[in-house]
């Protein structure tokens, strides 16, 4: 989980820093509602759910919260590492909030 974090993050900013047109294009998938972004929306849902799936079996994180419902919410505490708009607000910052939303992810899925 940390990783996906981390790569969200490092990757955003690598967009936003060294291919400013990418980014921008992105940005407007964003604003726009692009149907490519919601097929990555999906893969990423997707990845979640089976790094839940697999901890549950593994008995690393609770089995109490529905599945759907804890995908939803790590999915949404993602997003400020995505998003273009708010990845631009929170670069100063980005990789040690990355670790940080992570760590508390990981906290609150613990059995």
């Amino acid at each position: 989980m940390r990783k996906i974090y981390k790569s969200l993050a490092l990757n955003g900013a690598q967009l936003f820093f060294k291919d400013r047109k990418m980014h921008d294009i992105i940005t407007a998938s964003f604003e726009e509602h692009w149907g490519n972004l919601e097929a990555y929306n999906q893969a990423l849902i997707e990845i979640i759910r089976r790094v839940l799936v697999r901890g549950r079996e593994l008995g690393e994180f609770e089995r109490k919260t529905s599945l759907e419902e804890a995908c939803r919410a790590i999915y949404n505490t993602m997003q400020s590492f995505f998003h273009p708009i708010l990845l631009e607000q929170n670069l100063d910052h980005l990789e040690e909030d990355a670790t940080a939303v992570a760590n508390l992810v990981l906290r609150s899925l613990a059995p």
